[in-house]
């Protein structure tokens, strides 16, 4: 897709998220004396916006639905998932099945009687790899049918079952790391559905987690985490770039945002540091107090409570034995 689309709109997308990028200062977590060692920050929503308006693709990401934008060019049509993450960072989550969860509950405690038997990883593996393939094939039907859904509700244009002109793709942006030269990475991969028939099991993470495994269907490598009832892809960072910007850092982006508010909140030129505050007068005469009272709240005992406001007073069980104090 990428390489298709109009270098002008590409160039346009660019400049919108290098111009957030640029004020990563104001966004970074950490406090350091040197900026440029920071990894350049990017807003998902803004990236999402930003590509829909540079693109002029729709938004669909309303309720439901595996896309987030859809965009027509040259007689093709694209199905886009927009992600960002770390050019370093590991496997990403692409799909939740916490409604599904109970449904495998018998599978997840069947996997872990056979870990507590075995005495590694690779037992682990042999004995619960029937259980990982019947895993993984119902995870992948699921998975496979909302991405079915999700292309029958399409809203910015029809896509039918057999259209060769439909791609489903996933757009990703990646900063570089901290204490590298600060770039943002353009990634492509396909967005397509789990081959059923060609799924293969690589194993749990480690025989500690046996409930969390590894498989490909050749084409991407997922891992299943059964404490979230989440599904990872392993999105192959440094093999899917497709182009790099390089990130300047705004030299002083505090000051940005502070023009940018006196552009949607501009001052009012009758009102400035230096304005003159006007003193009202008030001619209410100030009365005089002649004489003050005070008096002692006791309790039925003739005793002061340690707290002894009159509604604590009155809304607390009796307990002077405990914490009164009494009167000389």
């Amino acid at each position: 897709m990428w390489e298709d689309l109009p270098s002008s709109k590409k160039n346009e997308y660019k400049r919108l998220i290098l111009a957030f990028a640029s004020l990563t200062e104001m966004f970074a977590q950490k406090v350091t004396d040197n900026v440029e060692e920071a990894a350049p920050i990017i807003n998902s929503k803004f990236q999402e916006t930003a590509f829909q308006r540079a693109f002029n693709a729709y938004a669909e990401d309303i309720g439901n639905t595996s896309y987030d934008a859809s965009l027509e060019h040259n007689g093709e049509k694209y199905l886009v998932g927009i992600k960002t993450f770390g050019i370093s960072s590991g496997d990403q989550k692409v799909a939740q099945f916490k409604a599904k969860h109970d449904e495998w509950s018998d599978i997840i405690d069947e996997i872990k009687r056979h870990a507590n038997d075995a005495e590694d990883k690779a037992t682990v593996d042999s004995l619960n790899e029937v259980l990982y393939m019947k895993l993984a094939r119902r995870i992948a039907k699921i998975r496979n049918a909302r991405i079915d859904s999700s292309r029958a509700n399409i809203k910015g244009f029809k896509a039918g079952e057999d259209d060769t002109h439909v791609h489903s793709v996933y757009h990703v942006l990646m900063p570089s790391s901290r204490n590298e030269d600060a770039k943002i990475y353009v990634g492509e991969t396909s967005y397509d559905k789990i081959n059923l028939e060609n799924l293969s099991i690589l194993g749990c993470t480690g025989k500690k987690n046996p409930t969390n495994f590894f498989f490909t269907d050749g084409k991407h490598v997922y891992k299943y985490t059964s404490a979230d009832s989440q599904l990872h892809m392993n999105f192959d960072n440094r093999n899917i770039v497709c182009d790099e910007w390089n990130v300047k850092y705004a030299d002083d982006a505090h000051a940005i945002f502070g023009k940018i508010a006196d552009m949607v909140y501009p001052k009012s030129p009758d009102l400035d540091d230096n304005s003159n505050i006007l003193e009202i007068e008030d001619d209410v005469e100030e009365l005089e107090v002649e004489d003050t009272y005070c008096w002692t709240i006791w309790n039925k005992n003739q005793e002061t409570e340690l707290f002894s406001g009159f509604n604590s007073f009155l809304a607390q069980d009796p307990r002077w034995e405990k914490i009164s104090v009494k009167s000389e």
